[in-house]
C-alpha cells in the first residue's frame, strides 16, 4: 500500500505468538468440520432411506413370497438343519434376495420396482438423475476419500455433472444436503405410497396420513415434496373427498410458491367452494389474495372451531394475509384473540395477592 508521500508501506503478521493468526486457523478447522457435519449427514440420509426402502421389500415379499424367486432357489442340507420351520426358511431367503437388492445401485432398484413389484414410477422422471447424483456422491466419500473416479463420471447424467473432472474433490454443503433430503424424501414417500396403493388399493387412510405428511413439510416451506405427495392424492381414486379437496389446495399453494401460479391461475379462479365448508373457502380465498372475502368468513371458521387461533398463526397459506394490516386490525379488535390472551389466575396467585 502506498502512504500520501508516494511511500509503499507493508503489514507483516509475525506467526510466533500471534492471535490472527490462531483465528484464521479455528476458523478453517470449523469450515472443515462444518463440511465433515454436511458429508457424514448425506451418508447417514441415504442410510436411513436404505433402511426404508428394505422395509417396504420385507413388506412386499412377505405378502408375495413368490415375487422374490424363492421356489426356484437351492439350499444345502446343512442351512435348511439351521431352521426349524419351511417359513423360517423362506424368511432366510428373502433376507437374502432383499440384501442382493440393497448392494445394487438406484438405477436398478428402479428397474426392479417396476419389472417385479408394477409400480409406474412416474413421479421420479424428473428428478431420477439428481438421486443418481447423490448416491454416486455418497459412494465417492465412503469409497474414494470424495475424489472423483471414473465411475461416477460415467454413471452420472451430463447435466449432473457440469465443472466436474476426474480426480476432483467433491463437497457437500448445506444446499446440496438439503435439496438431496428434500429429493430423497419426495421419492421414497411415493414409492411407498404407490405400492400402498397397489396392495390395499380400497384403504381410505392414504389421504389422512399423506395429508399429515404434506402438511408438516409446508410448516417448513418444503414445497416440492408437498407439490409431489398432493399431486399423488389427487390421481387416487379412494383418497375421501375432503382428503382430495385439502390436497387440491395444497396443491395450489406449491404451485405459487414455486413461481408456477401462471400454470393454475385459471383453475383457482374457475373454482367454486361454495358448498364446501367454510375453512376450504377461506384457503380458496387465501389463494386469490381477497383479503375481504377472509375478514368476512374468518370469525365463522373460528366460531365454529374448524380451526383455532394456534393454526391461524400457523397456516402456511395464510402468510401473506397474516402480514397485513387488515390482519393486524382483526387481532386488535376480535373477540377470539381477547379470549386467548385472557390470563388464567390460579390459587397459587390468589394466595400471594
Amino acid at each position: 500500500k502506498e502512504s500520501e508521500n508516494g511511500e509503499r508501506l507493508a503489514i507483516k503478521i509475525s506467526n510466533s505468538n500471534n492471535e490472527i493468526s490462531k483465528h484464521l486457523e479455528n476458523a478453517q478447522k470449523n469450515k472443515e468440520h462444518i463440511e465433515l457435519l454436511y458429508t457424514n449427514s448425506l451418508i447417514s440420509a441415504l442410510s436411513s432411506v436404505e433402511w426404508f426402502f428394505s422395509q417396504l421389500l420385507h413388506f412386499y415379499y412377505d405378502k408375495h413370497p413368490e415375487s422374490a424367486g424363492v421356489q426356484k432357489r437351492t439350499m444345502t442340507l446343512t442351512e435348511l438343519k439351521t431352521f426349524g420351520t419351511i417359513e423360517d426358511a423362506e424368511k432366510y431367503l428373502i433376507d437374502v434376495k432383499i440384501d442382493e437388492i440393497l448392494r445394487g445401485n438406484f438405477e436398478s432398484w428402479i428397474n426392479l420396482l417396476k419389472s417385479e413389484l408394477s409400480l409406474g414410477l412416474g413421479y421420479l422422471k424428473d428428478i431420477k438423475d439428481e438421486l443418481i447424483e447423490v448416491y454416486q456422491r455418497r459412494n465417492l466419500f465412503v469409497h474414494n476419500g470424495g475424489i472423483v473416479n471414473s465411475i461416477y463420471l460415467s454413471k452420472v447424467s451430463e447435466n449432473q455433472k457440469k465443472g466436474i473432472s476426474l480426480n476432483d474433490k467433491l463437497s457437500v454443503d448445506k444446499s446440496y444436503l438439503d435439496n438431496a433430503i428434500c429429493k430423497l424424501q419426495k421419492a421414497f414417500i411415493l414409492i411407498g405410497a404407490e405400492l400402498w396403493k397397489k396392495l390395499s388399493p380400497e384403504d381410505t387412510n392414504r389421504g389422512e396420513i399423506l395429508g399429515d405428511i404434506v402438511y408438516e413439510n409446508l410448516i417448513h416451506s418444503r414445497w416440492e415434496i408437498c407439490e409431489g405427495l398432493c399431486f399423488f392424492s389427487l390421481k387416487d381414486a379412494q383418497i375421501s373427498p375432503v382428503d382430495k379437496v385439502i390436497a387440491q389446495i395444497n396443491y395450489w399453494l406449491c404451485k405459487k410458491e414455486m413461481d408456477d401460479y401462471k400454470s393454475i391461475e385459471n383453475e383457482i379462479n374457475k373454482a367454486d367452494f361454495e358448498d364446501k365448508k367454510e375453512i376450504f373457502q377461506l384457503g380458496l380465498f387465501a389463494l386469490r389474495g381477497e383479503t375481504e372475502k377472509i375478514l368476512n368468513i374468518l370469525p365463522i371458521v373460528l366460531e365454529t372451531k374448524q380451526t383455532n387461533i394456534e393454526r391461524l398463526e400457523e397456516f402456511p397459506i395464510l402468510k401473506d394475509f397474516r402480514e397485513t394490516e387488515e390482519y393486524s386490525t382483526f387481532k386488535k379488535e376480535s373477540k377470539f384473540f381477547k379470549e386467548e390472551n385472557k390470563e388464567v389466575i390460579t390459587p397459587e396467585i390468589v394466595e400471594k395477592e
